[in-house]
């Protein structure tokens, strides 16, 4: 329940540790079924993903067109991210509890008709609704969160997490389970020219269907757990306010007088002070918008690497015929999203107790740029089999785990982030996921397979040389802004001794 903190000891001890969470009975079942919401989202969002060549054949289609798909899932957060994390703020912030319930029905009847869609079109609709549900559950379940353990909430945001890449291993071992023991492409209805696929007839991807619906009641189960948390919560509220109104008579009309007045969703000119670079870099305009300007780009061009490698690279290991088996394939999937876990793990720890953010941001890239420096090598020149296929992908897992997490708590050291900063970080992501997925497909499509990587590595390589921008700069004002708080302290020391001899000189 969003109960209030707990309050220190008459004696001034604060109580912390594990104790208190486990105390906190209602505050940690809410936390842990949210763990298991998470997990259902990384199933559901990304099992598109493990199922791309099924799908294509299922709308008789090829990759390129396919990659609409992604598109769509990524301007549906989008949408959602502008209108209620950016303009209609009190929505999410007021009724997070009862927004939920909807945002995990959405995707459990968009999930469920996947399997039988035979038009693109439809497909790109039932996407574009789990890309709507995947902005409302990030916006309304970390409000949820975070109002819940106030100050707290730092464990329990970091917990759930943790249950996305659990998620997404499960949609590959769930797809896998259904998975026909075949080869991986069928040729009495595919045929290759120049690594162009080419649908000869329509063929009922039956495989999908299993996978799909077990994704869809998990996604059920979470709406029917939030709705009856959202029917608890509200009645603890009605509990809450007969308490007051028995009690506390002046603060119960003070409370009346101000729900009398009218409230406007959207105040201008609250939005624009809050949003002004000047408010985001602390008091300066040029240094809040660049910084602003490079951030936004940097995380766009890593929705980019994110969507181009997780959303096309089994179908680039199915065309490559790298595993002979297409239920072999999907096991190279588990190889990025478990060190992913792990790796999100130990970068929790470090960064809190022994590197700094940008330090950390700094080894991540540079292992990123690293990583597909060898992709490029192996798939171009060496030759990649199935011991340095996995190994690669564990090291993009590893490499690409720290970077999201780890860029929100390196930019609130030196920013004054609002959620509106948090939303446009957000929405770049997801615009950058819109426009790579279809650049992505495109090049997968006419230019081949192998050259997905070429377009990862250039992508990585900008970004990287975006965060060294981004440093120097935050470092440079850094320095310049001690510099200057040393030279006014001393100016003011000089001051003070200055009056004290004219005082003593009059005495």
């Amino acid at each position: 329940m969003n109960e209030k903190e707990t309050r220190s000891n008459d004696d001034g001890h604060i109580e912390n540790g594990l104790n208190y969470y486990l105390k906190q009975k209602w505050k940690l079942f809410v936390t842990l079924f949210s763990l298991f919401s998470f997990m259902t989202m990384g199933m559901e969002l990304e099992i598109s993903g493990s199922t791309m060549l099924p799908l294509s054949i299922q709308v008789r289609t090829n990759l390129a067109k396919l990659s609409w798909i992604i598109a769509a899932k990524n301007f549906g957060y989008m949408i959602i991210v502008v209108f209620f994390g950016l303009l209609f703020q009190s929505i999410t912030k007021n009724y997070s509890e009862f927004i939920l319930p909807i945002a995990y029905l959405l995707p459990s009847i968009a999930t469920a008709l996947t399997p039988y869609f035979k038009s693109l079109w439809a497909l790109c609709i039932a996407l574009l609704f789990q890309g709507i549900s995947h902005g409302l559950i990030d916006l309304a379940l970390n409000t949820l969160i975070t109002n819940m353990w106030s100050s707290r909430s730092t464990a329990p945001l970091n917990c759930i997490y943790f249950g996305y890449p659990v998620g997404a291993l499960l949609s590959i071992i769930v797809v896998r389970s259904f998975r026909q023991n075949d080869p991986l492409i069928d040729k009495n209805y595919i045929k290759y020219s120049n690594s162009t696929i080419i649908i000869k007839e329509n063929y009922f991807q039956s495989e999908l269907v299993g996978a799909y619906i077990m994704t869809s009641i998990f996604c059920l189960i979470s709406s029917i757990g939030f709705a009856l948390m959202a029917y608890k919560q509200n009645q603890y509220k009605k509990k809450e306010k007969l308490k007051k109104l028995v009690t506390l008579q002046s603060n119960v009309k003070e409370e009346i007088n101000i729900q009398s007045k009218s409230k406007r969703l959207f105040n201008q000119s609250n939005f624009w002070k809050i949003c002004s670079p000047t408010t985001c870099g602390q008091g300066y305009f040029a240094y809040g918008f660049i910084l602003i300007f490079l951030i936004l780009l940097f995380n766009f061009f890593v929705g980019g690497i994110e969507q181009g490698f997780t959303k096309f690279f089994i179908s680039f290991v199915e065309q490559e015929q790298i595993n002979p088996n297409k239920k072999d394939s999907i096991y190279s999937m588990i190889f990025y999203w478990l060190p992913m876990l792990i790796g999100r793990i130990f970068s929790t720890f470090l960064t809190v107790s022994l590197i700094s953010p940008h330090i950390m941001l700094t080894i991540s890239l540079f292992l990123c740029l690293l990583t597909y420096l060898l992709w490029i090598l192996f798939i171009w020149y060496i030759g990649l089999n199935r011991i340095s296929l996995f190994l690669l992908v564990t090291a993009n897992g590893l490499s690409m785990s720290p970077i999201s997490a780890t860029l929100i708590g390196w930019v609130k050291q030196f920013l004054q982030l609002t959620p509106i900063e948090l939303s446009l970080i957000l929405s770049s992501n997801a615009t950058g996921g819109i426009v790579f997925g279809l650049i992505s497909g495109f090049i997968f499509q006419h230019y081949g397979a192998k050259h997905l990587f070429t377009l990862l590595i250039v992508l990585i390589f900008i970004v990287f040389i975006l965060f060294l921008f981004a440093l120097f700069l935050q470092r440079f004002h850094s320095k310049r802004e001690n510099k200057y708080q040393t030279n006014e302290a001393i100016n003011q020391e000089d001051n003070t001794f200055e009056t004290f001899l004219r005082h003593n000189q009059y005495d």
